[in-house]
């Protein structure tokens, strides 16, 4: 008979064997710690006497046993279960990737000039390929005008998914069907203000998208980003009533544009939350169906609903 060691048991190596034991130490002194540190700092002995139940200081021992370990518990268990639901999704969208009936699709694409009269061209090239096999399952070409760039976007949109079998929703067919604006120097305007929104540069953003404005007063995105910027400036730089009045304007301006877009009704919902007017803010996000800035929707609806 053969008897198998430790090692064997454990299939570890020694140094993966002493990468665990220093891991485990290494939680172990931070769960320590988290019970011992707070508005409090309790002795590290007295943590230890209150975990192992030995008669102590009662009201170190009752904040250690009553609040701070439960609170770290919970703590622990949280950061573990959000560690599991990372491992499950990334296998879920490795098995998806490596499955042979996964497709791969591959764009692209490419700017030529042609005559002075007829402008920018862009050829596309659109391919599936099944991960299994490397295999082409679809291939199309297109060619169109630059300036025709939001409905070669809708149309390459809407052939990969009826090629894959997918259904669109009516609002993403509803936004391929109308692009955002059709003149491309208003957009890379748009593009450029939205940039320095996200850097927090609110001046800059506000001045391209005048810009953008000024070039297609119909702009519905630039009005709602032009609303969010100037609510954005109230809230984090300073807050006066005129950005506050600047904000609301360009919402209702969106609204009057576009009283279908759920952005729009975003953008307004946003100015009643400034107002402290949860009431019409949360009749500005029922029933107005699923804007692109889907998470800063959840967080409105869900504080709105909080507080009606």
């Amino acid at each position: 008979m053969v008897h198998a060691g430790p090692g064997a048991l454990s299939g570890m190596t020694k140094r993966e064997a002493l990468t665990l034991a220093g891991l485990v130490a290494l939680v172990c002194a931070v769960f320590l710690l988290s019970l011992a540190l707070g508005s409090t700092a309790i002795p590290l002995r007295r943590v230890v006497m209150a975990l192992l139940g030995t008669p102590s200081d009662g009201t170190a021992a009752l904040v250690v046993t009553t609040i701070r370990l439960p609170r770290s518990v919970t703590a622990m268990l949280a950061g573990a279960s959000l560690g599991i639901t990372g491992l499950q999704t990334r296998m879920l969208i490795t098995m998806f990737l490596l499955s042979p009936t996964a497709p791969i699709g591959i764009l692209q694409f490419t700017r030529k000039r042609s005559s002075p009269k007829a402008g920018e061209h862009l050829l596309v090239n659109v391919r599936l390929i099944e991960a299994g096999t490397d295999s082409k399952s679809w291939e199309r070409r297109y060619e169109k005008n630059l300036a025709d760039i939001f409905s070669l976007e809708s149309e390459i949109v809407q052939t990969i998914a009826s090629q894959m079998k997918a259904k669109l929703s009516p609002e993403q067919v509803s936004a391929l069907a109308h692009g955002p604006t059709p003149d491309l120097a208003a957009y890379d305007l748009y593009l450029h203000a939205r940039e320095a929104f996200y850097q927090r540069d609110y001046s800059r953003a506000i001045d391209l998208l005048r810009s953008s404005i000024a070039r297609d007063p119909q702009f519905v995105l630039a009005y709602c980003l032009l609303s969010k910027t100037y609510l954005d400036s109230y809230r984090f730089i300073y807050p006066s009533e005129q950005s506050l009045a600047a904000g609301k304007d360009a919402a209702e301006m969106a609204v009057r544009l576009a009283p279908h877009l759920p952005d729009a009704h975003l953008a307004m919902a946003r100015c009643y939350r400034a107002l402290h007017d949860y009431d019409r803010e949360l009749e500005e996000l029922s029933g107005i169906g699923i804007p692109r800035d889907k998470a800063e929707f959840a967080e409105l609806l869900a504080l709105a609903e909080r507080r009606h």
